[in-house]
């Protein structure tokens, strides 16, 4: 078993794996590499492994531990049924992701111009304090994925929604605040 180089996920037992599936159709020997054939290999032709920029997003930390503290002092004092207190956020899932690292040769330092694809859909995941979860909402670019085929959207896992740029808005929101989460809520709790 291959022993793992700590520089990212690309060792010598991956590269063997890529080579011999490659190299299986045409009748090719098969290989067997190594990490030290691996090492020597990116020595040889001068590869390195670079960091592929991206976008850095930021954060506000101390506004967040205090909206914390606030959070479960309200829950605490107004919300005595922790079956009736839900926690709902939003996500996006990017579906075309690429690796943030690459191997090149030493005298590129970062590759320039490289930008993500962002291709993605959005998520509402919710639950309540207990752990009941709540029916998913997914937000895609296409009214009618092709995808989804025949098959009925209201006969999905989930609640479909469609958007522009597959993000959250406020009125995507709403309609699931409206017509499905207070009805689940009815149901649940009566």
């Amino acid at each position: 078993q291959p022993a793992q180089t700590g520089e990212n996920h690309f060792n010598a037992h991956t590269w063997e794996n890529i080579i011999n599936t490659n190299a299986q159709p045409a009748n090719v020997y098969k290989f067997v590499a190594s990490n030290g054939w691996f090492s020597g290999w990116k020595s040889r032709f001068g590869m390195t492994s670079i960091n592929l920029k991206g976008e850095k997003e930021s954060n506000d930390a101390v506004a967040a531990e205090s909206f914390k503290r606030n959070l479960t002092k309200v829950i605490a004092k107004y919300y005595k049924d922790p079956t009736k207190v839900y926690n709902v956020d939003e996500t996006g899932l990017c579906t075309n992701k690429l690796p943030t690292k690459t191997y090149a040769s030493a005298n590129a330092l970062s590759r320039g111009g490289f930008k993500q694809p962002k291709t993605r859909v959005s998520l509402l995941l919710g639950g309540n304090m207990v752990g009941e979860k709540l029916k998913p909402v997914v937000i895609g670019k296409a009214k009618r994925p092709r995808a989804f085929g025949n098959m009925q959207i209201s006969s999905l896992p989930v609640y479909y929604e469609a958007q522009s740029n597959a993000w959250m808005s406020s009125q995507i929101f709403w309609h699931w605040f409206l017509e499905h989460f207070i009805d689940e809520m009815e149901q649940r709790h009566g």
